[in-house]
């Protein structure tokens, strides 16, 4: 009688450990180990050569910011490889100054980090493209501003005689004469010179901002930039 019990519980012992180490239904043996190291692995490579619009963030001044400087600056427009967001907007990217020139201006920057607002990095490689501030266009000849666009065949304005109204003699002058409206013309001029040679000498000894925070500009990758998609949604 007792051999018959002390059986029955070894048998029961051993069919309780293999219902433990059996696998979940559908699911082969050694399959979790697989799915959880592939896990986390994937990525997202943003190509080189993709424009990425920046805002800057650290002023450049022509007198304090020197070669080597830390320059900062964040996305102002989110950056996509198909239909994932790689960049978002308001990712910041961080630099050193290559060369900065108050003639121009100019500054040429190579960005070395990206820096997710969930506080993911990654090395980066890309300098700015727009290396120089961009000034309005200036008419090339007055008679764009006179006319609205380019002057009559000739570059010449002709006035043609109408028959049926004859040319009135010309009224008598009031107010100041040609001389010292000439005169007062030239003058102004002078001060206008005078004015721009003193502000000249000073920017060339003080110091002053070329390109303030807010400044819109863009950076090229130089490198492939590859992401780990597993941060991205979290970044995004």
């Amino acid at each position: 009688m007792i051999t018959q019990c002390t059986v029955a519980l070894m048998v029961a012992s051993l069919m309780g450990g293999q219902v433990a180490s059996a696998p979940p239904a559908g699911v082969p043996s050694g399959a979790s180990s697989e799915v959880g190291s592939a896990a986390g692995t994937g990525s997202l490579v943003v190509p080189a050569g993709t424009p990425v619009p920046l805002t800057l963030v650290t002023a450049i001044q022509s007198k304090t910011t020197k070669v080597g400087d830390t320059v900062r600056a964040v996305v102002a427009f989110p950056v996509t490889v198909g239909a994932q967001v790689a960049i978002p907007a308001g990712t910041y990217v961080e630099g050193m100054v290559n060369a900065v020139s108050a003639h121009g201006p100019s500054v040429q920057i190579h960005f070395t980090r990206m820096l997710f607002a969930n506080g993911y990095s990654v090395p980066l490689d890309a300098m700015n493209t727009q290396a120089a501030m961009e000034w309005p266009d200036v008419p090339q000849r007055v008679g764009d501003l006179a006319w609205g666009g380019a002057p009559p065949v000739g570059g010449m304005q002709v006035d043609q005689a109408d028959p049926t109204n004859p040319t009135l003699p010309p009224l008598p002058q009031e107010g100041p004469s040609k001389a010292a409206v000439i005169g007062g013309v030239m003058g102004g001029m002078a001060a206008i010179v005078v004015v721009s040679v003193l502000t000249m000498r000073r920017r060339g000894s003080g110091n002053y901002v070329l390109f303030d925070g807010g400044w819109q500009f863009q950076m090229t990758l130089t490198t492939p930039l590859t992401l780990d998609t597993a941060r991205l949604p979290a970044a995004s």
